[in-house]
This record gives C-alpha cells, structure tokens and sequence, in this order.
C-alpha cells in the first residue's frame, strides 16, 4: 500500500476559493456581455413600414425647418428695402471742413509722435536711458540699507535692545516655561 500523503486543509481552502471567485467572474462577465447584446438588439429590426414611416416624418421636420428659415430670410430682407436710403450729398458731406493748414498741421504733429517713437526704440535697442530718465532713477531712495535696525554683539544685548524697542514680549509672558 502507498502511504498516505498528507494534505494541508489551509492551502486546499484557499484554492477552493480562489477558484470559486475566478468562476464568479467569469459568470459575471459572460452575463454582463449577453446583457449588453440584448440591450443594444432593443426591440428588434424595423419593419418596413416602420422606417418609412420614420424617414417621411424626418423629411416633413426638414421641410418644416427650411421653410421657417426661408420666411425669417424674407421678413429681414423686406425690413432693410422698407428703411429710407440716405442721400447720396448726405453721405458725401461727413463733418465739419478741414482746411490745408489743419491738415499739415495734423501731419506734423503724427511725424513728431512717429519720430519720437523710433527714437524711444532706437534707445531701448542700445539699452541707453536719456538725461531726464536717469536723473528719476538717481532720485529713488536705496532701501538695501536701512539705519534704524538694532545692532547687537550677543543674544543678551539684542533681547534688551529689542525689548526697549517693544517687539518682543517680556519672559514673564513666556507661554510654554518648559521650553
């Protein structure tokens, strides 16, 4: 007789549900497909009829919509021809008259604005900031330096000083003592 081979009821148990959780999917699966095909088979394939009926009623509905489109074309249209044309010498005439010294002057007045412009350009090219520009940016105070800081050589010298300037708070307003 062949000895008995023993058998670990722990490892039989895990693969017993292993598999019956693999099965389940595989059910789950196959039935979540079938229901998928039924669903998108709905109530069967259109009669004859049935698509006629729905093709004319599509047609009719495009029908409907073009005409409506077409009316809306026409009311437009007959409200631009019932609105009085302006007059040819009215369209001419556009404001007050300007007269050739105006003009010149006008001109004159955009060459100088042009001019300046290109010239601005012509400087920031070269990176260069004329006379009046650099004395604004002399004019701005260094703020690198401040002189009412608080100077100190040790801790103790820079808590009295703080403290006489009253920004720190006193050790007996100290709120954690076992720090």
């Amino acid at each position: 007789m062949a000895p008995k081979k023993h058998v670990n009821e722990k490892v039989e148990a895990a693969r017993d549900r292993k598999a019956a959780t693999k099965d389940a999917a595989q059910k789950k699966a196959s039935q979540d497909a079938e229901d998928a095909y039924w669903r998108s088979a709905g109530e069967g394939a259109k009669t004859k009829a049935q698509s006629k009926r729905e093709d004319e009623e599509r047609k009719r509905q495009e029908a409907a919509a073009r005409k409506a489109e077409l009316k809306r074309l026409q009311e437009q249209e007959e409200a631009a021809l019932a609105k009085p044309k302006p007059s040819p010498k009215a369209a001419r005439v556009s404001g007050p008259k300007v007269t050739h010294h105006e003009l010149d002057r006008l001109r004159a007045a955009e060459a100088a604005e042009r001019a300046a412009e290109q010239q601005e350009r012509a400087l920031a090219a070269r990176r260069e900031v004329d006379a009046q520009r650099y004395s604004r940016s002399l004019g701005v105070a260094n703020t690198n330096r401040q002189e009412d800081g608080v100077e100190a050589r040790s801790m103790e010298q820079a808590i009295d000083a703080l403290s006489s300037l009253g920004v720190t708070e006193s050790p007996a307003a100290d709120k954690h003592p076992e720090k």
